[in-house]
């Protein structure tokens, strides 16, 4: 969840403020549109580039939604070989085409914020379905809570990491919860969705593992 992701990323600042190697702007990107902790964050402002980018852009994506929203409705009153409706017409064919390129730069921006970055923090969704990951940029992955996390997700993880394969570090209590399922078990469904990292590597009990804590 954003909120856990938080929790950690406030963990790695205050472990690196400790060490006397106090993050810098940049350095640690907080991947999300949505702060499960804000105020948290307002004490940290060295974290919220990310957010302060898409704020930058998201303040002239709503002024051209708005812009359409209206061109077209106000478009409905006219017949459709009048002048005004011509106006409108090539009004909202602009504005699309504005919001459009509005959107390459912000993933440019992105990019180029992403590729500079030491560390990025992001949700197992954002992670998977934002593209950042298959960039070749990272040279660890750790991966957070493991135990709930299915196994038809690896194959696809490691695939968008693409030819250079990080290193990985998986983290989490193999007697924990496993992945959410609800289908019929012994289907092939329940052999990918049903289990978990952990299950595929026969670590069923706690035979073999040492805790770091007794």
């Amino acid at each position: 969840t954003n909120a856990a992701v938080d929790v950690a990323t406030f963990a790695i600042d205050d472990a690196c403020r400790q060490r006397d190697q106090s993050l810098k702007p940049g350095q640690l990107i907080r991947y999300t549109r949505v702060l499960a902790k804000p105020a948290e964050y307002m004490d940290r402002p060295h974290l919220l580039e990310y957010t302060r980018l898409l704020q930058r852009f998201a303040m002239r994506e709503r002024e051209l939604a708005k812009r359409i929203r209206d061109a077209k409705e106000s478009r409905m009153q006219f017949s459709p070989n009048s002048a005004d409706f011509s106006r409108l017409s090539f009004e909202i064919l602009a504005a699309t085409a504005e919001l459009t390129d509005l959107g390459k730069k912000r993933k440019a921006e992105v990019e180029v914020m992403l590729a500079h970055a030491q560390i990025v923090c992001a949700t197992l969704t954002s992670a998977m379905y934002n593209g950042f990951v298959s960039s070749g940029a990272f040279d660890v992955v750790l991966v957070d809570e493991a135990s709930v996390m299915a196994l038809v997700v690896w194959p696809y993880l490691l695939y968008r990491f693409g030819p250079r394969t990080p290193r990985y570090v998986i983290a989490g209590d193999p007697m924990q919860l496993p992945p959410v399922f609800t289908g019929m078990s012994g289907t092939a469904n329940e052999r990918w969705f049903g289990r978990n990292i952990y299950s595929y590597l026969g670590m069923s009990d706690w035979s073999g593992i040492r805790p770091f804590v007794d």
